[in-house]
């Protein structure tokens, strides 16, 4: 732009669509899981967390 343009604009990118092949989980924040590769594919194990888990996750999130 130059000193006597008084136009403004912006540039909206759009979202990436996902790739081929990927997913969204919505865990609650009270769950975790653990990761492992098995056969050629990812495992995901869930459970609950701990009360000293969830107390650590407040502490590092600075809730606490």
């Amino acid at each position: 732009m130059t000193d006597e343009e008084d136009n403004y604009g912006a540039v909206v990118l759009e979202p990436e669509p996902p790739r081929r092949g990927t997913f969204t989980l919505i865990v609650p924040i009270e769950m975790t899981w653990e990761s492992r590769e098995n056969g050629g594919a990812v495992r995901l194990d869930f459970r609950p967390r701990t009360p000293l888990e969830m107390a650590q996750l407040w502490k590092d999130k600075g809730r606490l």
